[in-house]
């Protein structure tokens, strides 16, 4: 198991927020091409 504290969420920096919705389409995501 790998754990990095450093990427823990803290939620009294984000004002308490302890869920974030977030729809597929708004999140990044690289192009990518497969070639054979």
């Amino acid at each position: 198991q790998w754990i990095d504290d450093k990427l823990k969420w803290n939620t009294t920096d984000y004002g308490n927020l302890s869920i974030l919705q977030v729809a597929g389409h708004e999140i990044w995501q690289p192009d990518m091409m497969f070639e054979h």
